[in-house]
Protein backbone atom coordinates (compact mmCIF):
# COMPACT_ATOMS: atom_id res chain seq x y z
CA UNK A 1 0.00 0.00 0.00
CA UNK A 2 2.70 2.30 0.86
CA UNK A 3 4.70 2.00 -2.74
CA UNK A 4 1.04 2.68 -4.45
CA UNK A 5 0.20 5.76 -2.05
CA UNK A 6 4.00 6.88 -2.89
CA UNK A 7 3.53 6.50 -6.48
CA UNK A 8 0.16 8.89 -6.46
CA UNK A 9 1.68 11.37 -3.83
CA UNK A 10 4.50 12.08 -6.36
CA UNK A 11 2.41 12.19 -9.41
CA UNK A 12 -0.13 14.67 -7.36
CA UNK A 13 2.74 16.73 -6.26
CA UNK A 14 4.12 17.29 -9.75
CA UNK A 15 0.77 17.77 -11.14
CA UNK A 16 0.77 21.03 -8.26
CA UNK A 17 4.09 21.86 -9.29
CA UNK A 18 3.11 21.86 -13.13
CA UNK A 19 0.45 24.04 -11.88
CA UNK A 20 2.59 26.69 -9.90
CA UNK A 21 0.90 25.98 -6.61
CA UNK A 22 3.02 26.44 -3.99
CA UNK A 23 3.24 26.27 -0.42
CA UNK A 24 2.66 22.48 -0.06
CA UNK A 25 4.91 21.17 2.74
CA UNK A 26 3.13 18.12 4.10
CA UNK A 27 1.12 15.10 2.92
CA UNK A 28 -2.09 16.37 4.20
CA UNK A 29 -0.92 19.36 2.30
CA UNK A 30 -0.89 17.89 -0.69
CA UNK A 31 -4.59 16.01 -0.50
CA UNK A 32 -6.01 19.59 0.86
CA UNK A 33 -4.58 21.75 -2.12
CA UNK A 34 -4.97 18.76 -4.76
CA UNK A 35 -9.09 18.39 -3.34
CA UNK A 36 -9.22 22.53 -3.45
CA UNK A 37 -7.71 23.08 -6.93
CA UNK A 38 -8.76 20.00 -8.83
CA UNK A 39 -11.34 17.90 -7.10
CA UNK A 40 -13.66 21.08 -5.84
CA UNK A 41 -13.22 23.07 -9.17
CA UNK A 42 -14.58 19.78 -11.29
CA UNK A 43 -11.28 19.41 -12.86
CA UNK A 44 -10.75 15.81 -12.18
CA UNK A 45 -13.74 13.39 -10.81
CA UNK A 46 -15.04 13.36 -6.88
CA UNK A 47 -14.44 10.20 -7.35
CA UNK A 48 -10.49 10.29 -7.60
CA UNK A 49 -10.88 12.86 -4.71
CA UNK A 50 -12.07 10.03 -2.44
CA UNK A 51 -9.70 7.80 -3.95
CA UNK A 52 -6.77 9.73 -3.22
CA UNK A 53 -8.33 10.16 -0.01
CA UNK A 54 -8.83 6.37 0.81
CA UNK A 55 -5.21 5.27 -0.33
CA UNK A 56 -3.80 8.36 1.69
CA UNK A 57 -5.58 6.64 4.51
CA UNK A 58 -4.64 3.34 3.79
CA UNK A 59 -1.25 4.38 3.79
CA UNK A 60 -0.93 5.83 7.12
CA UNK A 61 -2.45 3.03 8.92
CA UNK A 62 -0.21 0.40 7.24
CA UNK A 63 2.87 2.84 8.15
CA UNK A 64 1.94 3.98 11.44
CA UNK A 65 -0.56 1.37 12.83
CA UNK A 66 0.79 -1.74 14.86
CA UNK A 67 0.03 -4.60 12.85
CA UNK A 68 -1.90 -3.36 10.21
CA UNK A 69 -1.45 -5.33 6.83
CA UNK A 70 -3.57 -5.65 3.70
CA UNK A 71 -4.13 -8.98 1.63
CA UNK A 72 -3.14 -9.79 -1.56
CA UNK A 73 -6.92 -9.21 -2.90
CA UNK A 74 -7.14 -5.68 -1.59
CA UNK A 75 -3.66 -4.76 -2.71
CA UNK A 76 -4.56 -6.25 -6.33
CA UNK A 77 -7.65 -4.61 -5.83
CA UNK A 78 -6.10 -1.29 -5.57
CA UNK A 79 -3.01 -1.34 -8.40
CA UNK A 80 -5.28 -0.48 -11.61
CA UNK A 81 -6.64 2.17 -9.49
CA UNK A 82 -3.28 3.25 -8.78
CA UNK A 83 -2.50 2.76 -12.59
CA UNK A 84 -5.80 4.62 -14.15
CA UNK A 85 -5.21 7.60 -11.36
CA UNK A 86 -1.43 8.45 -12.38
CA UNK A 87 -2.87 8.53 -16.48
CA UNK A 88 -5.54 10.60 -15.40
CA UNK A 89 -2.60 13.18 -14.02
CA UNK A 90 -0.34 11.88 -16.88
CA UNK A 91 -2.47 13.13 -19.52
CA UNK A 92 -3.41 16.48 -17.44
CA UNK A 93 0.05 17.63 -17.61
CA UNK A 94 1.10 16.67 -21.13
CA UNK A 95 -2.13 18.09 -22.64
CA UNK A 96 -1.84 21.24 -20.80
CA UNK A 97 1.71 21.76 -22.18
Amino acid sequence: MNRMYYACFYAVSGLLLQSEIDGVKSHEGVRQKFSQHFILTGKFPKEWGRFYSILFNNRSAADYEDFKNFDLAATQEMYPKVCAFIGLIDNWVFDKN
